[in-house]
């Protein structure tokens, strides 16, 4: 039997196939035919749609805040992407499919999980929460003693204290990278009175968004002006995000207290020494690490690709049994 590890996330899915290794990072999305359910492309060739995109076309997101938004749509995206790594439908019964899932996933969500392996007649499926494989995906050995991880994607954050027994203290908020993107949104508006899309928001966040103070690095953008709705471009600099930044960054170090918080303060302690481990695409925001580290008087660690932090902890488990038996939920 086949075994597939799954990070379906909001903004990418990540597939881990046994005996290959990562086969396949793509975005979770499906263009179709403007009014209609109709596929015409779903990640990559998607994206390359978006570019260009024209009336006839819209884009759906079936992944959202964290949970299946559209588990049709979910399952057409995600069956197109079992098909490109090499397994069809008349392969996937053979497939045994672990998802990722936020932490204290609850059985509504989980059934919407298993509703969209079903549609892609997937054998049998898993469940592990992220926090947990994020911290496998970082080389953590799941003792006795917690570990603690945040792991922030694109839609939510998930927060725990993990340990051989699973979650210890842990949420999952929505506190992912598009929030900072929306209120990059806000900003432009208000201080520029020009409208930048979420988007271009992103790529603004990418290229110049940075928590050191000496950091004012510059890019500039199309976006439209309120007043007049006409197209024009602005310049931001990295000076010009600090306080959405820095707002993002404490409510993260906000919440990582309120999870320490809720440990017994032997274990709080243990876990602060051994080091909080960023992962998921939104650790990638410069100085985000170090400011947490200050904030909290702790060690903060980023690895090296922190967004593929889930999916290789997901290999990880479906590679040695024993540890997918340990860490799987009940379902």
């Amino acid at each position: 039997m086949n075994r597939l590890a799954i990070d379906f996330g909001t903004s990418e899915t990540k597939i881990y196939l046994e005996g290959n290794g990562i086969v396949l990072v793509e975005p979770t999305i499906a263009a179709v035919s403007s009014g209609t359910r109709d596929v015409r492309a779903v990640g990559v060739a998607a994206r390359r749609l978006n570019v260009g995109a024209s009336d006839l076309i819209s884009f759906i997101r079936p992944v959202s805040a964290g949970g299946i938004a559209d588990v049709a749509m979910a399952a057409a995206v995600l069956g197109v992407f079992l098909n490109k790594i090499g397994i069809p439908r008349r392969k996937a019964r053979r497939v045994e499919a672990l998802f990722s899932v936020p932490c204290g996933a609850s059985n509504a969500l989980l059934g919407a999980y298993a509703s969209v392996a079903e549609r892609c007649c997937l054998g049998s499926v898993r469940f592990v929460e992220a926090p947990i494989l994020a911290a496998l995906g970082q080389g953590m050995a799941l003792g006795d003693r917690a570990a603690f991880v945040v792991d922030i994607g694109a839609a939510t954050a998930n927060i725990a204290a993990v340990s051989s027994d699973g979650i210890a203290a842990g949420i999952g908020i929505g506190l992912g990278g598009s929030k900072l993107d929306a209120d990059i949104v806000d900003m432009v508006e208000t201080r520029m009175g020009v409208h930048i899309g979420p988007v271009t928001a992103e790529r603004v966040k990418l290229s110049v968004a940075s928590l050191y103070a000496g950091d004012n690095m510059r890019t500039t953008v199309r976006g439209k002006e309120l007043l007049s709705g006409r197209g024009c471009t602005v310049t931001i600099s990295s000076s010009d995000l600090d306080v959405c930044l820095r707002r993002y960054a404490d409510l993260v170090a906000e919440y990582i207290r309120l999870v320490l918080d809720r440990l017994p303060p032997r274990a709080a302690a243990f876990a602060v020494r051994r080091g909080i481990r960023l992962s998921g695409g939104g650790a990638r925001l410069v100085g985000l690490d170090e400011y947490c580290a200050q904030a909290l008087n702790a060690d903060v660690i980023v690895p090296q690709e922190p967004q593929l932090s889930v999916v290789r902890g997901g290999g990880i488990a479906v590679r040695d049994l024993s540890v997918l038996d340990a860490v799987s939920i009940e379902y």
